[in-house]
């Protein structure tokens, strides 16, 4: 059965240009979409603080010598406790990741983290813009979306049809326009210049 690995790939090798099925990437989002909501529901479960460090290990899904094993191993780098005992886990989060640790109620893979930013809060954000560029290419595939070559072309042909109007335009009026008044000039160009504007528009039509 496909996984959030193989919906990743799919993603991967869309945004590379490959012709991916459609039913491929309809799976592929369903499946991020899915890892999103699993882990925004898990997320709720890791407060920002732990009043004590058997609350810290509770919250991370570890036995609490794990956690004393982790700060007398590393009693440099280990998050300290504030001075009422309690602990910072979006700090004892990010120094898992550092070191390599992992956590049941932990998903894996801080690359990039911000400030302040919790790594399950970094999953999400990943997966959202994951899940938002496999939706992209599904509109891409519908043909919601017109490709930017396809934009350049139907410009540059609507630029050049504008210029072959316009330039007969004085050919057209400078036999009519001899002997004419000021006013019937003015009149006669404006004549011209509308039924300029209305074959261009025809022609973008």
């Amino acid at each position: 059965m496909p996984d959030t690995k193989w919906a990743k790939e799919i993603l991967e090798r869309a945004d590379r240009g490959e012709k991916i099925p459609k039913a491929d990437l309809q799976k592929a989002s369903d499946i991020l979409h899915d890892e999103l909501s699993e882990t925004a529901a898990k997320s709720k479960t890791l407060p920002s603080r732990a009043k004590n460090q058997t609350v810290l290990a509770e919250c991370l899904g570890l036995e609490r010598k794990t956690i004393q094993r982790w700060k007398k191993d590393n009693p440099d780098t280990f998050p300290r406790p504030k001075a009422n005992g309690s602990y910072d886990v979006d700090a004892v989060i990010k120094w898992m990741d550092a070191n390599g640790k992992s956590a049941p109620n932990v998903p894996a893979g801080g690359e990039g983290l911000e400030e302040g930013e919790s790594i399950v809060s970094l999953k999400m954000r990943q997966l959202r813009l994951m899940c938002e560029k496999l939706e992209h290419e599904l509109s891409v595939k519908k043909g919601e979306y017109t490709a930017n070559v396809d934009v350049e072309q139907w410009v540059g042909n609507m630029v050049s049809e504008a210029k072959s109007i316009l330039l007969r335009i004085p050919s057209k009026a400078a036999p009519i326009l001899a002997g004419m008044s000021p006013a019937e000039i003015e009149d006669y160009l404006k004549e011209c210049v509308d039924e300029a504007l209305a074959k261009l528009h025809n022609a973008s039509s």
